[in-house]
């Protein structure tokens, strides 16, 4: 059986920066509406099955709490200022002075945060405080990540981070606060963060500050999972607990394919009234 694939990011760059907005992203939304009622005729025409999936939600961005400060006032994390450019290789101080006049703050803070990071680590800007992992007992590089160089600290850091509020707004920082060993497993589950941290509603957690200027929106972890069928008379809509591999899994029985014994999720066919 054959299968299309098509993945759209722009929800997710639109939401970020023009949350504020709801005209230019109602359109936007519109526009997507109208591409997929082309995939709806298409499965209709050939009696495929069409899966709708996004990897979260999304809601406003009202403030953000500097991780690696905080772990710095907690005696866990070692910040240092970036090196001056003559203590700089020449292909370093070349890419910044690249970076520095083709980026405007403006434009900078629209790229992916991810690339954020890479760009902050390998290239910091004069007078950017970084995180110095090699003396840090604790550190983040991702907003949603800390890594803990002694195991002994992982349980006591997470306890911290529970109770940890902002200066800004006196606002418990975080929902929740998790283990890797309770949301990962397998093989390299080694290699994730020690702890996972999910943002208090309208927060996100900056490593380095001004990471997220000009942001007005943010992820929240509920998504959505639609899946269509054609001549199936169920219109269900539901809260439903639909984890990524769960989505794997829908997949590959929809393709008539066994799932592995060893493999996580569970198809999210329900039933179809014909």
């Amino acid at each position: 059986m054959g299968h299309s694939r098509a993945i759209y990011t722009t929800t997710d760059r639109f939401q970020h920066y023009y949350w504020s907005d709801f005209e230019s992203i109602s359109n936007h939304y519109q526009t997507l509406d109208g591409i997929l009622g082309k995939y709806l005729e298409f499965a209709r025409d050939s009696g495929a099955d069409v899966i709708v999936v996004s990897d979260h939600g999304f809601g406003p961005l009202n403030w953000t709490f500097p991780i690696n400060e905080w772990l710095e006032r907690n005696g866990l994390a070692v910040l240092r200022v970036s090196e001056p450019n003559k203590k700089s290789s020449g292909l370093k101080r070349m890419v910044r002075s690249a970076f520095g006049s083709y980026l405007s703050r403006d434009r900078f803070a629209r790229f992916p945060p991810w690339l954020q990071d890479i760009v902050r680590r390998y290239f910091p800007s004069e007078g950017a405080p970084q995180v110095d992992t090699s003396k840090s007992k604790a550190y983040a590089m991702t907003s949603s990540g800390i890594f803990v160089q002694d195991e002994q600290l992982v349980n006591s850091t997470a306890e911290k981070l529970r109770v940890a509020v902002s200066d800004e707004t006196g606002q418990r920082a975080f929902d929740r606060v998790v283990l890797r060993q309770e949301v990962l497993w397998g093989d390299y589950a080694s290699r994730g963060p020690d702890i996972f941290l999910l943002s208090t509603n309208g927060s996100i957690p900056e490593t380095t500050r001004g990471q997220y200027t000009n942001m007005t929106g943010t992820h929240r972890p509920e998504g959505i999972f639609v899946h269509y069928r054609p001549g199936a008379r169920s219109r269900r809509t539901s809260r439903v607990d639909v984890q990524p591999w769960d989505v794997a899994a829908t997949i590959l029985s929809l393709q008539g394919l066994q799932i592995p014994d060893y493999f996580d999720g569970k198809p999210m066919l329900g039933e179809f009234e014909k």
